[in-house]
């Protein structure tokens, strides 16, 4: 295989290890503006970009498997506001909707937490600068408009791959790290053991799969656990 990274990567990365598990990778994450080649960029375009230079690139006669880390969603911390999506998108998407609160998301659950759950909690530091009454519209708004930008970049990855002619020769699996609190239970942030913290998407586009299954739905718990052997499953290797 023919391999590549791009995007988010903040794991140990000894250099002789990651090039020998990835011969394309470019790694950046913790801004959603980052300066290359002197112009101000959205780190939703440059993952975008480095994909598509990976597929246009790489050997054409090889297998290959990329992994592209989206650092949208993810909040830029420490700075206000919390998600910056890009003008075009913020112009176009989600301004004339009310996006509902989570049922959760009430000072009742919040009281209801462990008493070690103090105003200081890092996560309710969090809630309140994204997603307490003042800023839980703006917020979520920029967040799903982020989540949006993902959706664009995704889709032009798959018609690269169409174009190439091996979209039906090529497994697709769209997941993330971890899931999210958006101000249920008073809190922000993935540390918590609740639902919305711990469940992952996990959409999987396999051309082996049989016509009957396309399209279906499964809506049981998906895990990060469940993600290392589901791939390695797929790709015909026994989990050690």
């Amino acid at each position: 295989y023919y391999t590549g990274l791009v995007g988010k990567w903040h794991a140990p990365a000894p250099q002789p290890e990651m090039a020998m598990a990835f011969d394309y990778r470019n790694f950046y994450y913790g801004h959603h503006w980052m300066r290359r080649n002197g112009v101000m960029r959205h780190v939703t375009d440059l993952n975008l970009e480095d994909s598509i230079d990976f597929l246009r690139n790489r050997p054409m006669d090889k297998k290959f498997a990329l992994k592209v880390s989206f650092f949208a969603t993810h909040a830029w911390d420490g700075h206000d506001p919390p998600f910056g999506p890009k003008n075009e998108t913020k112009a176009r998407f989600y301004n004339n909707v009310t996006i509902p609160r989570p049922k959760t998301g009430t000072d009742a659950h919040w009281r209801r937490m462990p008493h070690f759950f103090q105003e200081g909690n890092e996560g309710r530091n969090r809630w309140r600068n994204r997603f307490d009454l003042e800023h839980y519209q703006k917020s979520i708004k920029d967040l799903y408009r982020m989540a949006t930008e993902v959706d664009f970049a995704v889709g032009q990855i798959i018609d690269l791959l169409k174009e190439q002619g091996v979209y039906n020769k090529t497994l697709l699996i769209f997941t993330t790290d971890n899931g999210n609190m958006h101000g249920e239970h008073g809190l922000a942030e993935k540390w918590y053991p609740y639902e919305e913290s711990i469940r992952v998407p996990l959409v999987i586009v396999d051309p082996r799969m049989h016509k009957s299954q396309h399209g279906t739905r499964n809506d049981e718990f998906t895990l990060s656990i469940d993600l290392a052997p589901t791939i390695l499953g797929a790709a015909k290797i026994s989990p050690s």
